[in-house]
């Protein structure tokens, strides 16, 4: 894969989000380049996780509730409409941040995934848990 050069107005924004050095960035392989030209497009997007189905929560989740990110995994508490935050529910949404990244750097619609559905790590009463809350994820774009 051949060098990609990468855009000052994104070098300076990961030196500035991440603390990176003039030489880490210079090491950057052309995957890795590659991905941060997309950091611009991403900043445009947020991942909303809509609870879907909720059974016996221990965070009383409810159908039609959400929690809302960043396209970097930032939870915005302040969008969300969850009332209190798990850990346990947001655990298997990060691979999904990894796909946003990887669709774009492609040039296709982050929404485009075969899979967007995910549920909690709890097996849930029937099978020895306590609860299980189902989610599913789209990028929503900012208008503008």
């Amino acid at each position: 894969m051949a060098q990609v050069e990468m855009p000052q107005e994104i070098i300076e924004r990961i030196k500035r989000l991440y603390g990176y050095t003039d030489e880490q960035i210079a090491a950057f392989s052309p995957k890795q380049r590659k991905a941060r030209l997309m950091e611009l497009e991403g900043m445009k997007y947020k991942l909303i996780a809509e609870v879907v189905t909720a059974e016996n929560c221990a965070c009383q989740h409810k159908k039609g509730e959400n929690y809302v990110f960043l396209d970097g995994g930032a939870l915005l508490p302040s969008e969300s409409t969850v009332r209190v935050i798990c850990a346990w529910a947001i655990a298997p949404m990060v691979p999904f941040f990894y796909l946003f990244y990887d669709r774009l750097s492609e040039g296709l619609d982050p929404n485009g995934t075969v899979f967007e559905y995910v549920k909690c790590p709890d097996t849930g009463a029937a099978c020895g848990g306590w609860g299980q809350v189902m989610f599913k994820l789209h990028w929503e774009k900012a208008p503008g």
